[in-house]
């Protein structure tokens, strides 16, 4: 039988989720599951660097703020488009015998959620604009139709 510790290992290599490590001094450390998707990069391609040698300027600025927070104790809860998809990303401390040893990371593409939720404020919104427009149908039916042949027999009572 496996080992808790090699079990661990096989569950996060698996995972459809991505999880990553970076030491104190920000250069990625590990990494489970793929980052290509997420970071541009292989896991070969990362682990050892730091964000600034292996990513874009902007994105290096971006990943390596969150680390620092995440080494100062913070947690952080992201959303993060790609431009083929959408991630949750959660970037942590980790901590070990009470001390921040490392920054954790784990993103899971979220595109089909995000697809569904684009799609369902469309709908609302489309139903918000019909029920305007019927709102607008009525208000208009009420003073033209309905407004106009009050006033006429007002007149007729007046005669």
């Amino acid at each position: 039988m496996q080992d808790a510790g090699s079990l661990a290992e096989i569950f996060l290599h698996q995972s459809p989720a991505c999880q990553w490590m970076v030491s104190t001094d920000g250069a990625f450390a590990r990494f489970y599951g793929d980052p290509l998707p997420l970071f541009g990069r292989s896991a070969a391609q990362l682990v050892g660097r730091v964000p600034g040698d292996v990513l874009g300027p902007d994105e290096a600025t971006a990943w390596r703020g969150r680390f620092a927070r995440a080494l100062r104790g913070e947690m952080m809860l992201l959303r993060e488009r790609r431009t083929k998809g959408t991630w949750y990303v959660t970037v942590f401390p980790l901590r070990i015998e009470g001390k921040i040893q490392f920054a954790g990371g784990s993103a899971r593409e979220i595109t089909p959620w995000a697809v569904a939720e684009q799609e369902l404020r469309h709908t609302v919104l489309g139903a918000l604009k019909a029920q305007e427009f019927e709102r607008t149908m009525v208000s208009r039916f009420l003073h033209d139709s309905v407004g106009q042949n009050l006033t006429a027999l007002g007149l007729q009572l007046d005669l």
